[in-house]
């Protein structure tokens, strides 16, 4: 390995590939973070709901993450792909039962804190500690178990948020091969590497 790895072989980096992204951190898990029981309990509106990968176990080599809980992700997408919070009087009239299960939260949501200093004041009581970006949510991407013995990374599909905070993800730019990027690092030859 000790030859390969050391060769002067042509390579490319892989942030002219994509970028290594920490995707959303609630910030209030116990509220953001529901099951398909909570969703059908509360009857809560799909179009702010997304499978959401933020635990490490879920990330397995060479596997498609299909992730046992959905985040409440109270954003839109901008021109630029940025995520921007929704006002409450859109949450309200758009997602009536979404806005009514944070509403009841309302307390807990809005003493949160980061570094001692509270975030979501005002009219900004349920935004998130890191929205991410919006655009992350669309393409297929990479998730990396943050904790792992060996290169370990899984593949999560489109329409999926990830926390970054326990399992980073891989955003691809453009056309990249997604699957033989993620055979890549999935690879002996990484794991040994790095």
């Amino acid at each position: 390995f000790i030859d390969l790895l050391t060769s002067k072989s042509e390579t490319i980096s892989l942030s002219e590939l994509g970028g290594l992204k920490i995707g959303a951190l609630t910030g209030g898990d116990d509220v953001f973070i529901i099951t398909e029981e909570q969703i059908e309990t509360h009857n809560l509106e799909e179009g702010l709901l997304y499978p959401y990968v933020y635990q490490g176990e879920e990330v397995g080599r060479f596997n498609t993450i299909e992730p046992s809980e959905y985040v409440i992700y109270p954003y839109r997408g901008d021109e630029e792909g940025a995520a921007r919070l929704l006002s409450e009087k859109n949450l309200r009239e758009e997602y009536p039962n979404t806005h009514e299960y944070l509403q009841n939260h309302k307390e807990e949501l809005s003493e949160r804190q980061d570094s001692r200093e509270y975030y979501a004041k005002g009219e900004d009581w349920y935004c998130f500690l890191r929205e991410g970006r919006f655009e992350y949510t669309q393409p297929k991407k990479l998730v990396i178990k943050g904790i792992a013995k060996e290169a370990t990374v899984g593949i999560a599909d489109e329409g999926t948020l990830f926390s970054g905070a326990n399992c980073p993800g891989f955003v691809p730019d453009g056309e990249v091969q997604i699957n033989y990027l993620w055979t890549l690092l999935n690879s002996t030859l990484i794991s040994e590497y790095l």
